[in-house]
């Protein structure tokens, strides 16, 4: 992946962090479970980091500039699975509106997840500058991490094992 393309990869990703980070901030003030509140505003601010670091990334790019280094993260694209949502299962790509339920928020903010984790997964195979790769694994397993927490929270609400009043 040279330069030119990998700036394109940034200015996508920033959108999806922006897109999330809108998201997860109305779904922390619209939700009016306690729990949900804390997780949404948790991973707004997860996005908002993410963003933050990306628009770094990219403004050293155009600035002629190299790879950021990011301290503490692990490599290892090798414990990133190819797919995070099971093939055989549909996840909602819809708008989020006024007659959306919790159970329509937590599906789309899965969805946010999946689609920067395979850009970010992506960009990592596709990057022969090992920095450059480092960089988009450590984002890629931000958006793994992300997806198991809204993923436990759906299974835990809406799941087969889910206790309903």
């Amino acid at each position: 992946m040279n330069d030119v393309v990998a700036i394109d990869v940034l200015q996508t990703a920033m959108i999806l962090e922006q897109t999330g980070k809108q998201f997860y901030l109305k779904a922390a003030q619209t939700t009016e479970d306690v729990t949900g509140k804390e997780m949404f505003a948790v991973l707004a601010n997860d996005e908002s980091s993410h963003f933050e670091l990306i628009k770094r990334q990219y403004q050293d790019l155009v600035g002629g500039k190299s790879w950021l280094k990011i301290i503490g993260s692990i490599p290892g694209l090798a414990d990133l699975p190819d797919k995070l949502f099971p093939p055989e299962k549909q996840v909602p790509n819809q708008i989020i509106n006024k007659s959306s339920n919790a159970e329509d928020a937590l599906l789309f903010g899965i969805n946010i997840e999946i689609r920067s984790y395979d850009l970010y997964r992506k960009s990592a195979l596709e990057s022969d500058d090992p920095v450059a790769k480092e960089f988009f694994e450590y984002l890629a397993s931000q958006e793994s991490y992300h997806y198991d927490v809204l993923m436990i929270r759906y299974d835990f609400q809406y799941g087969p094992l889910a206790w309903y009043p």
